[in-house]
């Protein structure tokens, strides 16, 4: 990964810190887009996606579990 870093809106930054957990463990506003090695791509309600470490995505229990998510090659090859 280089060492490219796009801030973040505060909004979105809180939504990151501040998102409304369900019963499932996960947000209702979150949701993991792919993988890439030990990375995760997360969309917060649609509006904005970062990248965040497999450890966090995993301890916030984010949907659908990180093994399953598609590889950053498969998700942008089917054109989601």
């Amino acid at each position: 990964m280089s060492g490219y870093r796009r801030s973040v809106h505060p909004e979105i930054k809180q939504l990151c810190y501040n998102g409304v957990r369900n019963d499932s463990g996960g947000s209702d506003m979150e949701r993991g887009l792919w993988r890439d090695g030990h990375w995760a791509q997360v969309s917060y309600e649609g509006i904005e996606a970062v990248q965040i470490s497999r450890a966090l995505y995993e301890r916030r229990g984010y949907q659908p579990p990180f093994d399953e998510l598609p590889t950053k090659e498969e998700y942008e090859t089917r054109g989601s």
